[in-house]
């Protein structure tokens, strides 16, 4: 009995130091060994791993995530200022036309070839003094006209050549005469003195109210430079081409302001200081054309022939085309182009059907007039009198229209 109790108490004895033991094990065990129990989800459930953020180096721009769309308006290139005519397109206009016949009570002709007057001559331009009178290049010398006397001027009176083609008169009254070569004379009502330029082909005069002779040209000078525009002033000769370097020049006019425009073979121009604003052609007729012929309106427009294609209005930044009327075919060859007081339009030019249909139009705003029966066929100069006439010069004289009479 004693060694039952004693044994089952060794027994009891061994299995409590197994459990004390196995306790102290547990208690040994690092606590960062203990891992949490992961709960991992089925393959089917499975998404794309999401792609890492990559933080982009300090120098390094992060492009915008928008799509950037450019705009015709957005340039990297330094933009030039617009043209005044751009928001301005030209417009075309249509007007009935007329014929009238060539009256002879309305007209005066000189027309028999003496010293008494141009008749018979190939008159090439004319001009009005400040006095009224009148002065006329012919093919063999100058005339004078007081109103009942024609003094004519020769080699032997002191002009530099017979040939002369052109003809203007200053503010002062001195007579500027332009001749087939380099040369021109001048007028101071006593005796005529020449003058070299640099170039003979020139085109067209004006006189400004400074007293200074501008001349434009058509081809280049002595030293090979397309002259453009020559002022002589003071008795120097300066040339004015930057703008129209290259260009020919065909025609000048001062406007009433003093500002001076020129018809070029690309368009026309505008002397803003030293420097020509060009206007092509192109923005207001389909095409690159000449501009023969310019003219200013009392009311401050600008009026000019372009070459092939009609006649022109530029006003505050517009333009309005006109063409001109076909009633006995077209009106090839302008040769001149005046604006009178009244703001009626002339266009006188050359007619290959002697006369009838195409040496004179004008225009009133509304209606176009064509002069037909007409003893010219080449209206090469257009005046205006004080008294309202009309002064033509032609292939056969000079012709003075009663203009309303």
């Amino acid at each position: 009995m004693t060694d039952r109790k004693y044994l089952r108490g060794m027994i009891s004895f061994i299995l409590l130091g197994i459990l004390l033991s196995s306790a102290a094990c547990r208690l040994q065990l690092p606590q960062e060994q203990i891992l949490p129990t992961q709960t991992h989800a089925p393959v089917s459930s499975l998404a794309s791993p999401a792609a890492p953020t990559v933080t982009p180096p300090p120098h390094t721009k992060t492009p915008p995530t928008s799509t950037l769309t450019l705009s015709p308006s957005v340039s990297t290139f330094p933009t030039q200022s617009p043209s005044p005519t751009a928001t301005r397109p030209p417009t075309e206009t249509s007007h009935p036309h007329r014929l009238v016949e060539y009256d002879p009570s309305q007209w005066i002709e000189y027309v028999s070839y003496s010293e008494a007057g141009p008749t018979g001559a190939e008159v090439r331009s004319i001009a009005l003094a400040p006095d009224g009178t009148l002065w006329v290049a012919i093919s063999d010398g100058v005339f004078h006209f007081d109103g009942s006397t024609w003094t004519k001027y020769t080699v032997e009176d002191g002009l530099a050549e017979n040939y002369s083609r052109l003809i203007a008169v200053d503010a002062q009254g001195t007579v500027w005469a332009i001749h087939d070569s380099s040369r021109i004379s001048s007028f101071d009502g006593t005796s005529w003195q020449t003058y070299e330029s640099n170039n003979g082909n020139i085109t067209s005069i004006a006189c400004d109210a400074a007293g200074a002779i501008w001349f434009s040209t058509y081809a280049p000078q002595r030293n090979g430079e397309m002259a453009g525009v020559l002022q002589f002033f003071a008795g120097q000769w300066r040339t004015y081409n930057k703008g129209i370097e290259g260009l020919k020049v065909w025609d000048i006019e001062l406007d009433a302001n003093g500002v001076l425009w020129s018809g070029t073979d690309r368009g026309l121009a505008r002397l803003d200081g030293e420097t020509w604003q060009l206007y092509p052609t192109t923005l207001f007729w389909p095409g690159e054309t000449p501009v023969l012929h310019v003219a200013a309106a009392p009311d401050g427009a600008i009026w000019f022939l372009a070459e092939g294609q009609g006649m022109t209005r530029f006003e505050d930044g517009g333009w309005t085309n006109y063409r001109y009327p076909a009633l006995y075919g077209s009106f090839p060859s302008p040769m001149s182009l005046l604006i009178a007081r009244d703001g009626q339009v002339w266009v006188g030019g050359m007619d290959n059907q002697n006369g009838y249909g195409g040496a004179l139009v004008s225009f009133d705003g509304n209606e176009w007039t064509q002069y037909v029966g007409l003893p010219f066929y080449m209206g090469r100069d257009i005046l205006q009198a004080s008294d309202g006439a009309l002064w033509f010069a032609t292939e056969s004289g000079v012709f003075k229209y009663l203009l309303g009479k």
